[in-house]
């Protein structure tokens, strides 16, 4: 992702937050070390 902003609209219950979730907790694994 380039920072860009998506609107998404799905069903409850379909995922949107783990998606969402999921995507932060890989910028936090993957990230440089030495990135701000």
């Amino acid at each position: 992702m380039a920072g860009e902003h998506t609107l998404i609209s799905a069903p409850t219950g379909s995922g949107k937050t783990l998606a969402a979730f999921l995507v932060a907790i890989d910028r936090l694994v993957t990230r440089d070390p030495l990135e701000n």
